[in-house]
């Protein structure tokens, strides 16, 4: 039966975890001449249902075995089910204090030699509820007391997935979406190269931040492109918004100093909030 994705027998499965449903163990297996691959639980079995060889059944009593013991990252991790090799490699996503903006925890590999992690994975991070298409990259490299933003634009509104590899950051967003209501409110994340989280903002935000390092190296993915003529500003230090940076005489472009105040820019000038489906959503209408 080369190459026929099986589901184990249910009764073999009943006699290794007590259940009746065979997928509630989570795997069913290539079926080949050479070996046995683990498969996705997720995917839909065919109804062919050889007899279970030796290495097979090893395979579902090392998964069963290994989630009657220790914590889940530990059982999951010696797991060799593929659903638990993705569940190792998923990307932690948690809520800012502003619902709309993200904060992503990449899962890192480290050892004696450094570190490997995804910065980005279109699949991971679409069900992870961030955009599955970038259509640019940009690089910032700041010294120390620099501060760039506060940044937008509007039409083609970004949103951007920022990210430091080099040196720290405390990056903002502030919702800027006229209808919203979280319009003027704002939040603070450190991003760093020694933490490894991103920081996702999306489209209807305004975006700056302040380097409280030597120097940083940040990178962004964004959403739309760079349309010049589309470009705004609101004011760094806007008393209104009250961002509690952590400098206060930074160093700034000649355009940032000059960006008025979120009350003075006209609102056909700012993107506007919408409910969608029950949902927040940004628009650039």
């Amino acid at each position: 039966m080369r190459g026929h994705l099986v589901i184990a027998e249910k009764e073999v499965l009943r006699q290794l975890v007590g259940k009746g449903n065979a997928r509630e163990t989570g795997l069913f297996f290539c079926h080949s001449a050479r070996k046995v691959e683990s498969h996705d639980c997720r995917q839909s079995p065919v109804s062919s249902r050889p007899s279970l060889d030796r290495r097979t059944k090893e395979g579902i009593k090392t998964c069963v075995a290994n989630r009657a013991q220790g914590s889940e990252e530990g059982w999951r991790r010696r797991c060799p089910c593929s659903c638990c090799k993705e569940w190792v490699n998923r990307v932690k996503v948690s809520e800012s204090p502003l619902p709309d903006v993200l904060i992503i925890e990449p899962r890192v590999s480290e050892d004696t030699r450094g570190f490997f992690m995804e910065t980005w994975h279109q699949t991971r991070y679409r069900e992870s509820g961030l955009p599955a298409r970038f259509v640019q990259d940009n690089m910032s490299f700041s010294v120390r007391g620099t501060l760039r933003g506060l940044h937008f634009q509007h039409p083609h509104a970004q949103g951007k997935l920022v990210s430091v590899l080099q040196g720290e950051v405390f990056d903002v967003a502030v919702d800027i979406r006229v209808g919203s209501p979280t319009f003027g409110r704002w939040v603070g994340i450190v991003l760093s190269g020694g933490n490894r989280r991103q920081l996702y903002i999306p489209a209807g935000f305004a975006h700056g931040f302040c380097v409280t390092s030597e120097t940083a190296l940040l990178t962004y993915k964004c959403t739309d492109f760079y349309t010049p003529p589309a470009e705004g500003g609101v004011l760094w230090g806007d008393p209104d918004i009250g961002i509690e940076w952590p400098l206060c005489t930074p160093l700034l472009s000649s355009k940032d100093a000059a960006y008025p105040p979120l009350k003075e820019i006209p609102l056909e000038r700012l993107p506007h909030y919408r409910a969608k489906d029950g949902n927040e959503d940004a628009s650039s209408s």
